[in-house]
């Protein structure tokens, strides 16, 4: 039984030149390195909103931040456990 499972992709030619552009940016040379990065990130991010967490961009110098929105994370939040507030 073979250790790995082979998965083909179909992707644009936009989106395959995105993801070659990212490769460089990051040094990455093979898109298994790529997609290995990008799963535990993914799986980081799902997991921290919920824990009932905002994953955001913060500008310390001008004291603002820009809250990270993909439809994957929205529908994770909304797992988060309820948090009561008792009075």
């Amino acid at each position: 039984m073979p250790d790995n499972t082979r998965i083909q992709l179909d992707v644009s030619p936009q989106r395959l030149a995105e993801i070659e552009e990212l490769m460089r940016e990051s040094g990455i040379t093979k898109k298994t390195e790529l997609i290995n990065n990008a799963l535990t990130l993914l799986k980081w991010a799902v997991g921290t909103v919920k824990n009932g967490r905002t994953i955001a961009s913060v500008d310390e110098k001008n004291g603002k931040y820009r809250e990270l929105e993909m439809p994957i994370l929205s529908h994770a939040s909304s797992l988060a456990p309820s948090h009561k507030v008792r009075g």
